[in-house]
């Protein structure tokens, strides 16, 4: 007799990973709780390139291993999706005839969507019990994305109407897809309000992200205060991070330790915004590292990790990262708005202004003021929340919610 609820259809765009990228690792870590778990999973991944130029595929399926219970379906799309002007919408690209014909024999009990084009898709098609997961919010990192190379680039300003309208258009996606689903996921606490906004009702969940091992941050620390910086360096929250460091932090700092009396590392993958490796170039506090294959160990030599990311969307990363380490961490108070495990004065520092955030690596670089107790505290907090068994456990409630009802 079949189980109610033990067949799951899971529809994702790009290729789950274990330890590469952001959304590609909750994905896989999403993904392996549910094979975990005893349910019967098909797996559909859409890409816009093809199988024989994506390195990480391969790579996800020996992680993920397949089985009986598990199977995984990809297929090339041109393109995710296209504009249509005279709906003001976005359009998400379906599938071939076959891969539907294969999702309908599968008859999946209940259908995980990750992110809204997914979800788009799974409305399209009808399918059944829908928990859908959404990450950042396209039209917010979108607008936020411009609003900072507008003001890094003058000439970009001219942009800003073109990509408020497409900003328009994915915000009307949102809307058609989400009115009435009663079972949204959303990984920053900043979209719930949005979300139900829009007709849906949401939940904030700390999505599950691996542990980065943790260091003793008591233990011995550069001889000059050290700090760092790190995550994907062409990201909106770097962009931010080093808007905010490097035009309103960096004098104040000179000042307080004078030219020289003080160090930032940089660590992370892609290219950095130009205009902020033109500035680090120049300073001689600022150096770049690049990838770092023991980044514990680096920040466990740090005075704290640096996360100045003003813009007000987001979960990032970095942060949950840095929490698993057991680091201290200075952020700006914005970044609360998306991970409300984040508590001044318990497992952080929290700073508004320039002023603060300098005042608050003068205290995390002085031993008087105990800053390690914050990190211990911030790796308790990672346990209690953003720990893959832990974070998965919550997710997997919600899937079966909808077989309450």
């Amino acid at each position: 007799m079949r189980t109610q609820g033990n067949r799951i259809l899971v529809l994702s765009h790009g290729t789950p990973h274990p330890h590469r990228g952001a959304s590609s690792v909750v994905f896989f870590l999403y993904l392996e709780a549910l094979r975990s778990a005893g349910y019967c999973v098909l797996h559909v991944s859409l890409n816009d390139r093809d199988i024989g130029s994506d390195p990480d595929w391969d790579e996800y399926l020996e992680a993920i291993g397949l089985g009986d219970d598990f199977s995984v379906m990809r297929e090339t799309l041109p393109h995710y999706f296209t504009i249509s002007r005279r709906e003001r919408s976005i359009c998400p690209t379906m599938p071939g005839p076959g891969l539907i014909s294969e999702i309908k024999r599968f008859d999946p009990d209940a259908t995980v969507c990750f992110d809204i084009l997914a979800a788009a898709l799974a409305k399209e098609m009808r399918l059944p019990r829908l928990l859908i997961w959404l990450g950042d919010l396209v039209y917010q990192s979108s607008w936020y994305n411009a609003l900072y190379d507008a003001a890094t680039e003058p000439k970009r300003v001219f942009r800003l109407p073109k990509t408020w309208l497409y900003c328009v258009f994915w915000k009307n996606l949102y809307r058609k897809v989400l009115h009435g689903e009663k079972n949204v996921v959303v990984a920053s606490k900043s979209s719930e309000k949005l979300i139900d906004e829009l007709g849906a009702l949401s939940r904030y969940l700390p999505y599950p992200w691996p542990d980065a091992g943790t260091r003793d941050s008591s233990g011995e620390k550069y001889p000059v205060p050290t700090f760092i910086m790190f995550g994907t360096l062409s990201a909106l929250g770097s962009k931010s991070a080093f808007f905010f460091l490097l035009n309103k932090v960096l004098p104040i700092l000179r000042k307080q330790w004078g030219s020289g009396g003080f160090r930032i590392l940089i660590a992370g993958s892609r290219n950095m915004p130009d205009w902020a490796k033109t500035k680090l170039e120049a300073c001689r506090e600022m150096q770049f590292l690049g990838f770092v294959d023991d980044l514990a160990g680096l920040v466990a030599r740090c005075h704290a990790v640096l996360a100045p990311i003003a813009v007000p969307v987001g979960n990032r990363s970095r942060i949950v990262t840095a929490m698993s380490m057991g680091a201290i961490v200075i952020a700006h108070k914005n970044t609360t708005l998306g991970n409300p495990e984040l508590v001044a004065g318990e497992n952080c520092y929290l700073a508004e202004t320039a002023e603060e955030f300098a005042g608050y690596m003068r205290q995390a670089s002085d031993p008087s003021h105990q800053p390690w107790l914050l990190g211990a505290a911030a790796r308790e907090k990672y346990l209690q929340t953003f720990e893959p068994s832990t974070a998965t456990r919550r997710f997997l409630d919600r899937l079966r919610f909808p077989f309450s009802q």
